[in-house]
């Protein structure tokens, strides 16, 4: 198995047509099917399910792609472990949240790229359950998550506490919950702080309406639908068309320490080090 028919094989398991994949790779669409066909008799497996609309990965192809990846990052991270120098340079791949990627993460972003330019930047928003799994699958270098995060595997920086607040566009008190309705998230870490400080208090909320965004449920209270919970700078970040009115939760309840976490083994190459130290000074 040469590194190039592995290079080929992963692109078209992302592609799923050949045509696509010779575009990218540069190559005649007649090699990449040859290629692809020496890895199946080599394997003694199909890799890919041939259909009208493309082609899809077998199981089996699933399971060479995951090899895959994994010895591509190996070989990204020994070129970088030999060749790194002060001056960060490569591809840093981030994951985050979506009310950190929308309040907190732009300006440092931006900081970042100008200060760091041959870094390509990419960010990848998601809940913690599928960034953590692109963490142990390669696919990201680092992530922000709500903490704690506890794994053996896993190295956790805290970076910034947020402050939970209730917002709404009607004067909102802590017993007006019980006459509104709340906009919340499936699995949302926030509404599972809100949910327990409400149970202590023996308060529940008029109904609830679940979205799948935190830019659906801003513009929602915007419109006067209903309240809802985030961090106080998002709210504070977002621009809504009339005044918001904000209730501070109690600090048992508000406070959530966020976390940049990275795999253990990871070796740090300088690009994902200066993200690091830049993040601890501009987000503390």
């Amino acid at each position: 198995m040469e590194l190039k028919d592995l290079r080929i094989f992963v692109t078209l398991a992302y592609e799923e047509n050949t045509t696509k994949t010779a575009e990218v790779l540069n190559y005649v669409q007649s090699n990449i099917t040859a290629r692809i066909k020496k890895l199946e008799e080599e394997f003694q497996t199909p890799l890919f399910y041939r259909h009208s609309k493309g082609m899809t990965l077998t199981p089996k192809g699933r399971q060479l792609l995951d090899y895959a990846e994994q010895i591509f990052y190996l070989i990204d991270e020994t070129r970088h472990a030999l060749m790194d120098d002060e001056l960060p340079f490569g591809h840093l791949r981030i994951g985050t949240n979506e009310t950190t990627a929308s309040s907190k993460l732009p300006q440092l972003l931006a900081s970042y790229s100008k200060k760091y330019p041959d870094v390509e930047l990419s960010l990848r928003v998601e809940r913690t359950a599928f960034l953590l799994e692109d963490l142990f699958n390669y696919q990201l270098d680092g992530a922000f998550m709500v903490g704690p995060i506890e794994h053996p595997d896993l190295v956790s920086t805290p970076v910034f506490t947020e402050k939970l607040v209730l917002f709404s566009s009607e004067p909102i008190q802590v017993h007006d919950v019980r006459d509104k309705t709340l906009l919340t998230r499936p699995n949302d870490l926030y509404r599972e702080r809100l949910e327990s400080w409400l149970e202590d208090e023996g308060i529940y909320p008029k109904r609830i309406m679940e979205f799948n965004t935190m830019e659906s449920i801003l513009n929602c209270v915007n419109a006067g639908l209903g309240f809802s919970i985030a961090p106080i700078s998002l709210v504070d970040s977002h621009k809504f068309d009339r005044p918001v009115s904000i209730y501070g939760i109690p600090e048992s309840h508000a406070n959530v320490q966020m976390i940049f976490v990275h795999r253990k083994e990871q070796h740090l190459d300088s690009a994902l080090q200066k993200f690091v130290t830049l993040t601890k000074r501009e987000l503390d």
